[in-house]
Parts: structure tokens; C-alpha cells; sequence
């Protein structure tokens, strides 16, 4: 038997398709608040995709987008991945 944790994780891009467009300053912030609710609900890690030169405002960087989170990380918290 192993003794091996399952973890679970939210991944974002940040797309603002235009079918579904949003303003931006909403977009980003309730994709933060979601990310502080997994946090604090038991999710493990967080996952940020970026793509360049996409019109539907895929994130074109992860750096400026986990410092605008609306907590700091708890200490259980895991590093932002990104791929």
C-alpha cells in the first residue's frame, strides 16, 4: 500500500473568450477570489498557463498574476506552478 498523498489543484489562463468576454479587472479578480477560496478550502496547488499574442486575453505572464492574489499564501500553501 502506499502511503502517497493525492493532491488537487486549480489551473488557470485567464482566457476572456469573446462570446463570454468580461471586463478585465472582473476576469482577474474573481479567478483570484477562486484561487483564495481553493486555498482556504483544501486545494493543494495552483497552475497559471501563459500564451503570447492571443486575442481572447489568454495570460500573457505569470509573474504580474500570483502577487495580485487578495491573501498572502498560507504556509501550507504550494509555490505557483506554471507551464
Amino acid at each position: 500500500m502506499s502511503n502517497r498523498k493525492i493532491r488537487f489543484g486549480l489551473w488557470y489562463d485567464f482566457r476572456n473568450p469573446e462570446q463570454w468576454h468580461q471586463p478585465a479587472d472582473r476576469l482577474y479578480r474573481e479567478i483570484l477570489d477562486q484561487i483564495a477560496w481553493g486555498e482556504n478550502n483544501g486545494f493543494d496547488d495552483v497552475w497559471l498557463s501563459e500564451h503570447h499574442f492571443i486575442d481572447d486575453g489568454y495570460l500573457p505572464s505569470i509573474l504580474p498574476a500570483p502577487p495580485q492574489s487578495p491573501r498572502e499564501p498560507s504556509a501550507s500553501a504550494s509555490p505557483v506552478a506554471c507551464c
